[in-house]
């Protein structure tokens, strides 16, 4: 069994919040704010690093029901707001309806990848300090630091090909203490085998790659 672990950072810019102009989920607006919103993000991205950006993060990691499809008609790679597995990238869906009586219809899966994030796997629950809504936070980083290694190694001990997707944010995770944290992370993960580091982006084509191996179909983009 061939194991590869991609341990992706998102550090070359191609992901963007809705947060950078509303701080507020994409769940309270209409199509036409969520799109208004997305491209005036891309926008100021493209004017202060000249990238435009193919992949995307919600703030609280929430979506409406036409984020993803508008992903897909502004030309997104992947998208990382979704929990629906622990390691696996899959294909999210969009236009999942849920009928008077329950019944869950699923629709058609997106061509975008869904890098799946975890409460675990960020920053924020442990160590930020809030009062409102109350959170206690302040964990000793020695103890992060196990848990974060010991979700790593059952990826790399169980999955193939899997994704290990860490979420920081700069003015939580930049002390001092915290960061050489992750110092020491990213030195045990460098020291195993079968790991590849890769932001986001690289990952997206690596899959793109190995599903048309699989396929030998060309994977083209859903505009609709």
């Amino acid at each position: 069994m061939a194991i590869t672990v991609f341990v992706t950072f998102d550090f070359d810019a191609l992901w963007i919040w809705i947060g950078t102009f509303k701080q507020m989920t994409p769940t309270a607006l209409s199509r036409g704010e969520e799109v208004e919103i997305m491209e005036r993000a891309e926008t100021a991205l493209m004017q202060v690093v000249g990238v435009r950006p193919i992949g995307y993060r919600s703030p609280a990691w929430e979506l409406s029901p036409d984020t993803i499809a508008l992903l897909v008609e502004h030309g997104y790679r992947y998208d990382s707001s979704l929990t629906a597995d622990d390691f696996r990238p899959y294909r999210p869906r969009r236009s999942d309806t849920v009928e008077a009586d329950g019944e869950v219809c699923f629709g058609p899966e997106a061509l975008l990848w869904e890098f799946p994030v975890a409460w675990e796997l960020d920053d924020y629950p442990y160590f930020h300090f809030s009062h409102r809504p109350f959170n206690q936070g302040l964990r000793s980083p020695r103890g992060v630091e196990a848990i974060w290694l010991a979700e790593f190694e059952y990826c790399r001990a169980h999955l193939d090909h899997g994704v290990f997707t860490l979420t920081t944010h700069p003015e939580i995770i930049g002390r001092g203490f915290r960061i050489a944290m992750l110092e020491r992370l990213i030195g045990a993960m460098k020291e195993a085998d079968g790991i590849k580091f890769l932001t986001m982006s690289a990952a997206a084509a690596e899959l793109d790659k190995r599903e048309r191996h699989q396929t030998g179909v060309p994977q083209l983009r859903d505009r609709t």
